[in-house]
């Protein structure tokens, strides 16, 4: 009798240590895209090994990336110990962001 053949495959039955493995050999943008795949997923997303260090890219003409900066910004910084901030831009919109981001950080003792 093949088992496979009678059971359904979940992704979130793996353990979290095999996800967060899985996970670490990803590039950020591909983490965030793999955590729609179940709720073990996106939590094993914000495992704190994730948040050592992040680069921040703001452009302005990117509203998509801005908003996915303002996404790891707002749950990222408070996890993260190192942080670069990179600004292809310094249009109005973009200072705007960054200001928030440098203030987040701020309240972060662990950041250097």
């Amino acid at each position: 009798v093949n088992i496979m053949s009678t059971q359904q495959w979940h992704w979130n039955l793996l353990p979290s240590v095999i996800v967060i493995e899985i996970l670490s050999y990803l590039p950020l943008s591909s983490r965030i895209s793999a955590c729609s795949t179940c709720k073990s997923w996106r939590s094993a997303l914000f495992h704190p090994s994730f948040w050592r260090k992040m680069t921040l890219v703001l452009k302005s003409a990117d509203w998509c990336a801005i908003e996915r900066t303002r996404f790891l910004a707002s749950w990222g910084v408070r996890k993260v110990r190192s942080c670069y901030l990179h600004l292809d831009t310094v249009s109005s919109s973009c200072l705007i962001e960054a200001d928030h981001i440098l203030l987040k950080l701020s309240r972060n003792p662990q950041v250097r």
